[in-house]
């Protein structure tokens, strides 16, 4: 099979409008998403699994979503949006030295998640690099969900797992589009990309 052939199905554009409400109340969905969380989530310190919580999002965080936060936020500031520069100030009058050590820190790093974080109905909400063999279970379900007659199957290899349709030759991939998921998840641990 020419995997290179395989066209990767772009998540961030049909996520919130045909994937999010097929999901959104799904009960085996829920389940297979709740077993990813009990695999993935790495303790740390009660205040911050208090903080993650008060922005009302229940998955683990990664430096994706660290970066997608702050992203949005410097877009935010950029066009000079109120709430950034009001979380911009709070920010820095709070986190000194003591940066999340202090109460005003974590104040200042719940505010910007309640702000600048996404949202439940993204794609980005759903990202969590560096779990993809846990992660393709749920999203073997969501391609499912959304094209039933794709006879989706998982492609596990030493990298990277990733969903496909051989019989549709697409990629349904919530965390990898470069490189191209497939031709990653084929790479032997070791082999030149």
């Amino acid at each position: 099979m020419n995997y290179e052939e395989f066209k990767v199905i772009d998540l961030d554009a049909i996520w919130a409008d045909e994937i999010y409400p097929l999901i959104r109340k799904d009960q085996l969905f829920a389940d297979l998403w709740a077993n990813v969380l009990d695999r993935i989530v790495v303790p740390c310190r009660d205040e911050y699994i208090d903080i993650w919580k008060s922005a009302s999002h229940w998955f683990a965080r990664t430096d994706h979503w660290e970066m997608e936060v702050q992203r949005r936020f410097e877009e935010a500031a950029d066009k000079g949006y109120e709430e950034a520069v009001r979380y911009q100030n709070l920010w820095n009058e709070s986190c000194g030295e003591d940066g999340y050590n202090s109460e005003e820190g974590w104040a200042a790093l719940a505010a910007g998640e309640k702000l600048f974080a996404p949202k439940e109905h993204e794609a980005d909400w759903f990202r969590s690099f560096g779990h993809c063999h846990a992660v393709v279970h749920p999203m073997r379900y969501a391609a499912h969900l959304w094209k039933p007659d794709g006879e989706w199957e998982i492609l596990e290899g030493d990298l990277h797992s990733t969903v496909i349709s051989k019989k549709h030759k697409l990629a349904f991939d919530i965390l990898v589009t470069d490189p191209h998921p497939v031709l990653f998840a084929t790479q032997k641990e070791g082999e030149a990309a």
